[in-house]
C-alpha cells in the first residue's frame, strides 16, 4: 500500500500505512514521494522532498542518500497498541515553511519512531573487494584483523542485523539489542529524556519528542 499524503496541512503529512508494517527505508520514501509528485493531479503542489547522494565514487563506492523533507513530516499510522517503528537506510531531515530545521517525524498515537540515521557518508559494494577487504567490511575475522578489531566490527554490525526491542522494568523503559542467539542482550540502555531523567512512559510518543535520548 502506498504512502498517503495530506498536502493541505503545514507542515504536510506523509503517512506510512499500518499495512506497510513497522519500517520504511529512505529510498522507498523517496521513490513513493516522487511517484506522488509526478501524478498529474498533484503537479500544482510545491515539492515535498529533495534528495542528494548515491553519486558513484568509483570501485563500487557510492555516496549515501540524504532526503530533505520540505515543509513536510513523516507519520506512521496510529496503532491500537504500542509499537516501535523504524526509518533507516540513509539520512532524513526536514525544514519548515520558512526554511528552519525541524524534526522530520510527526507524532501518532501508540507509535514510537526510531530514526536510524546513517553514521557513514558512503555505501560500499563488496563485489570488487579482495577477500580481506570484504572481511573487514563485513566484520568477519581474517588473518589481517586482530581479535579486538574483529570483535569491534561484529559489535558495530549487531544493531543493524539483530533484534531490537523496548522493555519496561519497574518504572523505567530500556532499549536493548539481542545477541545472535537471542538469549541475552549485547546492549541495554535506560531511555533518558533531554533533561537526563528516566523515560517512564512512551505511549505518548516520548521518544519522538525527546531528541536527546541516550539511545
Amino acid at each position: 500500500m502506498s504512502i498517503q499524503i495530506n498536502p493541505i496541512l503545514s507542515p504536510r503529512i506523509i503517512t506510512v500505512p499500518e499495512a506497510d508494517g513497522d519500517s520504511i527505508t529512505i529510498q522507498s520514501l523517496v521513490n513513493q514521494i516522487r511517484n506522488w509528485e509526478d501524478n498529474q493531479v498533484n503537479l500544482a503542489y510545491d515539492r515535498l522532498l529533495s534528495a542528494t547522494g548515491k553519486e558513484d565514487l568509483g570501485n563500487e563506492i557510492k555516496v549515501g542518500i540524504t532526503a530533505k523533507l520540505e515543509n513536510a513530516k513523516v507519520k506512521f499510522a496510529e496503532r491500537l497498541s504500542p509499537v516501535v517503528c523504524y526509518i533507516s537506510g540513509g539520512n532524513l531531515v526536514a525544514i519548515d515553511e520558512y526554511g528552519a530545521t525541524m524534526y522530520p517525524i510527526e507524532f501518532s498515537a501508540n507509535v514510537t519512531v526510531i530514526l536510524a540515521q546513517s553514521s557513514s557518508a558512503t555505501i560500499m559494494g563488496v563485489s570488487g573487494l579482495t577477500s580481506e577487504e570484504s572481511a573487514k567490511l563485513m566484520g568477519i575475522p581474517s588473518t589481517t584483523l586482530t581479535q579486538e578489531e574483529s570483535e569491534t566490527l561484529t559489535f558495530l554490525k549487531a544493531p543493524i542485523r539483530n533484534k531490537k526491542y523496548l522493555e519496561k522494568v519497574g518504572s523505567t523503559w530500556y532499549f536493548a539489542i539481542r545477541d545472535g542467539s537471542e538469549e541475552s542482550d549485547i546492549v541495554r540502555k535506560a531511555l533518558k529524556d533531554k533533561d537526563g531523567n528516566d523515560v517512564t512512559d512512551i505511549q505518548a510518543g516520548v521518544l519522538t519528542r525527546e531528541m536527546a535520548s541516550s539511545v
